[in-house]
């Protein structure tokens, strides 16, 4: 029997990959382009690359895809273009996910000794990660989180050294190191279309109809948390949330000005929502409109918090109190161990807040504010892990 001719696509990264081989020779392979949508490049791009390879689209026997997790829109429009040849040419597909492909191209460098973690960027400061042994069956399945999260609930073996592969793992590099240290070493991904289809082709059983691809999603979908956001706001509760778009910071800056004297603008907000460790968090009333906010930064084991504000007409109804509360939590599970924060020597109600939430007093800045002039309470707590 002749050797399979598979074609192989991966669109859970902005680039991508494809690639053409015939049993387990590669034929051709090709980058995408980032600069370009995968909806604008496929299904061009496919028949192309199976061009290069010498092949027509009627002398492909099989077909593999990566099934995520990864870019909703892109892994959405690489199974869409698997499944539309799928059926018209009658063929099968192995769907992979694209962790295990990301563990399997490790292969060349890793060790018997070593473990291999698995980290795609996940965008908003997080990654989807997963843990593999040597011989690559799971030892941690796969979830989404901050670095620093993600590394802390895994249950590493004590001096385990650890193969870091991904864009993920370059992007967070100096989260991961900081964590193992020299125990872990960080490799940059190749592409991945030509492992995915490597394991097409060493396990065919895996094949399904087109119809029958499941697609890895490890974080919910967008649609899902804006149509629970909206819930949210129905129910008469303030609503709790991360601002992650630039869009979204109007309503902010305008609180912003309307509760100091010196306030950020928002074009420092906007700068600042854009980098991984700052945090914007807003409470919504039940109209949508914001409440409260605070932002802050989560550096490794601390959360520092820069800014707390409650809408003045709204004071006095315990916003501030969930919305810390909310903060807090969020951090804890990003990694944090300590907070601190600086209050006016003046401001007795954020005082009294801080206080009733179990932050204590560790020094004061004479002169730290200005307009008006004040002295800063430095201000400390302890976190404690939740499950």
């Amino acid at each position: 029997m002749s050797p399979l001719n598979i074609l192989a696509l991966d669109t859970t990264t902005r680039g991508g990959s494809i690639a053409v081989a015939r049993g387990g020779t590669l034929l051709a392979a090709r980058a995408g382009d980032p600069s370009r949508t995968h909806g604008e490049r496929l299904p061009v791009e496919l028949m192309r690359a199976v061009d290069e390879a010498g092949l027509t689209a009627g002398d492909l026997d099989l077909l593999a895809v990566a099934a995520g997790p990864g870019s909703f829109t892109g892994l959405r429009v690489g199974v869409s273009a698997i499944q539309g040849l799928a059926v018209a040419r009658g063929l099968k597909v192995v769907a992979v996910s694209t962790l295990d492909a990301l563990a399997r191209a490790a292969a060349d460098v890793r060790r018997p000794e070593r473990l291999i973690a698995t980290w795609m960027d996940g965008q908003r400061g997080e990654v989807f990660g997963a843990l593999y042994h040597a011989d690559g069956t799971t030892l941690e399945s796969p979830v989404a989180g901050s670095p620093v999260a993600v590394l802390r609930g895994w249950r590493l073996p004590a001096e385990a050294a650890v193969i870091f592969i991904g864009d993920g793992a370059v992007r967070y590099h100096d989260a991961i190191t900081s964590q193992l240290g020299d125990r872990a070493q960080v490799i940059e991904p190749p592409l991945l279309a030509p492992t995915i289809a490597r394991v097409a082709f060493e396990h065919p059983e895996r094949a399904v109809a087109p119809h029958e691809i499941v697609p890895v999603y490890v974080r919910r979908p967008d649609a899902e948390l804006a149509r629970d956001r909206r819930q949210g706001r129905m129910s008469g509760r303030p609503l709790f949330e991360r601002v992650r778009a630039p869009g979204d910071l109007d309503e902010v800056a305008a609180l912003e000005a309307a509760c100091f004297t010196n306030p950020w603008t928002r074009e420092m907000l906007e700068r600042d929502v854009q980098t991984d460790v700052t945090r914007v968090y807003v409470l919504r009333d039940e109209a949508g409109a914001v409440v409260a906010f605070c932002t802050c930064w989560v550096v490794l084991d601390e959360l520092h918090v820069n800014t707390v504000a409650v809408d003045p007409g709204r004071r006095r109804a315990g916003l501030g109190t969930k919305l810390m509360n909310e903060v807090i939590n969020e951090a804890v599970q990003a990694g944090a161990r300590r907070a601190t924060l600086e209050v006016r020597a003046t401001n007795v109600p954020a005082r009294e807040l801080y206080a009733a939430l179990g932050f204590t007093e560790a020094g004061r800045r004479p002169g730290y504010y200005t307009q008006p002039d004040d002295d800063a309470i430095v201000l400390w707590k302890e976190l404690e892990a939740r499950s």
